[in-house]
């Protein structure tokens, strides 16, 4: 960043004049006044004129960043360029005076994170001159050359092209400004004007010029480095791709309006509660009125949940999209106050280097929220362990009677020439095959009642509206031990059937007609 003060044509015609005002202005003291002490007078008046003219400038910079990934904005302080105090020169009866501007340098280096992307959303620019006391008629124009650059590659320029400014024009727009100027000479002159004193108006002298258009600031972005033109060293200046320039900075009102490019709408996921409530669907769009302000939105998701809500009726927005409509210095979105994190690893261990970061200043640890379903899961554990225990207990006692009971059957296969192996593998896949379709027919009639009833009976549970359903998951781990469990059984109890009938087909004294 560079800059520079000097003294447009007009300053430099009244810093001619300086002297015949001041020694003007003290015509207007009583007549007892001596000559030497007018004089006296007039020349301290003059000398800290000078000084005012001359005072050094600050040139302090704020960059508002966005991060690309989250959407969160920071200010960060740019370079501070101080403006070597300008020099003034003066014959021994201020006959002559001569102005040579100051000029300075600055530049600073900001390190960010290199894993993360970051965009420029505004640049604020503030010259400074130090308190004095009196004040001068002599306003000088302070010009800033301003470069911003990422790894050697210029940021200003061509992607800067379309920002405006709150107090300065457009350099193009400042066209008629510049043409009205250099239509005329450059003329001040002193001329009679009233005053008012503590016993009333009198006549006395005024600075009068032929500017035909009052100064104005103005700033240039279509290039790097951008070129900016200070007025009045007081005003700040912030530049943004939606920044609107305040009226009063354009006298003339010839500036054409900025129509800044439409937002594009933010992504938001939505619950399936509101999409109903709305008829909003995925690709719809809407206005969304966030803190005041209307923001277009699309619909880019039903979500079953949203983080943090438990009511039907919940948006989520897309952080990183709403910050971008937020680009200005004074209208940016914030640090949040909460985050939520998924853990992989160890929870305690994630707790302690999270509290140890210096801007945390809590942290909790959940385990996902209370489940709704715990006791019915719970109970529906109890009630597939009963179960089995009682298929179970139901096979065997099924198996012996049906032993006993096909004991001629035994007789009239061996008789036709079945041996007893075959006798008992077919009796054990009779049994196993019929057994195969009742459980799965159980296990999908399980299901289909689990699906109809476990949410209504989860939801009237909880005293709040909920915004999502329950969701069925198959808990592999326990239904592995239970089916393997239960195959065992059944395994044990089909080996023991095959063997009662294979010892059944090896008994050749046995008789239906002496049963």
């Amino acid at each position: 960043m560079g800059a520079t003060v000097q003294l447009d044509a007009w300053a430099q015609e009244a810093l001619r004049l300086l002297p015949s005002y001041h020694r003007a202005a003290t015509d207007l003291l009583p007549d007892e006044v001596p000559d030497d002490a007018r004089e006296e007078m007039a020349r301290a008046a003059i000398e800290a004129d000078l000084a005012n003219i001359s005072r050094p400038v600050t040139v302090a910079t704020t960059l508002t960043l966005r991060d690309a990934d989250t959407g969160e904005s920071s200010t960060v302080a740019g370079p501070v360029l101080t403006i070597a105090a300008a020099e003034t020169t003066a014959s021994e009866d201020f006959s002559e005076i001569g102005f040579t501007g100051g000029e300075g340098r600055a530049s600073l280096e900001i390190d960010l994170p290199a894993d993360r992307g970051f965009l420029i959303d505004a640049v604020s620019i503030e010259p400074m001159r130090p308190l004095a006391l009196g004040f001068s008629v002599v306003t000088p124009t302070v010009a800033v050359t301003l470069a911003v650059s990422a790894d050697t590659e210029p940021l200003l320029g061509s992607a800067t092209a379309d920002w405006g400014a709150d107090t300065a024009l457009a350099h193009g727009a400042a066209e008629p400004y510049r043409a009205a100027e250099a239509s005329v000479t450059p003329t001040v002159e002193l001329v009679d004007a009233p005053v008012e004193t503590g016993s009333g108006e009198i006549m006395g002298k005024q600075f009068s010029s032929n500017r035909p258009v009052p100064p104005i600031s103005t700033v240039d972005t279509t290039a790097s480095p951008w070129q900016l033109t200070f007025a009045d060293a007081a005003d700040p200046l912030v530049v943004g791709p939606r920044v609107e320039l305040d009226p009063a900075y354009d006298p003339l009102g010839v500036a054409p309006p900025r129509t800044p490019p439409p937002p594009a709408p933010v992504p938001v996921a939505i619950t399936p509660a509101l999409s109903e409530a709305t008829t909003l669907d995925t690709g719809d769009t809407f206005e969304l009125t966030l803190f005041g302000r209307g923001v277009p939105a699309e619909v880019a998701a039903i979500t079953g949940s949203v983080p943090g809500l438990t009511t039907p009726l919940g948006l989520l927005l897309d952080s990183g999209a709403w910050a971008s409509m937020r680009a200005t210095s004074l209208d940016r979105l914030v640090a949040p106050t909460e985050l939520w994190a998924k853990l992989d690893g160890d929870p305690a261990l994630a707790s302690s280097a999270a509290g140890a970061l210096p801007w945390v200043a809590t942290v909790a640890l959940t385990d996902g929220g209370s489940d709704r379903a715990a006791p019915a899961t719970q109970s529906f554990w109890v009630a597939a362990a009963s179960a089995l225990i009682l298929a179970v207990t139901g096979l065997a006692a099924a198996t012996a009677t049906q032993v006993a009971h096909r004991r001629p059957e035994v007789a009239v296969l061996r008789a036709i020439g079945m041996p007893p192996v075959a006798q008992g593998r077919s009796r054990a896949w009779e049994v196993g095959g019929i057994l195969l379709l009742a459980t799965l027919a159980g296990v999908g009639s399980g299901w289909a009642v689990a699906w109809l009833t476990v949410d209504p009976v989860t939801r009237s549970a909880s005293a709040e509206p909920v915004a999502f359903a329950t969701r069925l998951t198959l808990d592999a781990a326990g239904w592995l031990v239970l089916l393997a469990v239960g195959a065992a059984a059944v395994a044990a109890i089909l080996w023991l059937l095959s063997a009662a009938v294979r010892r059944q087909a090896l008994d050749s004294e046995y008789r239906e007609e002496v049963r």
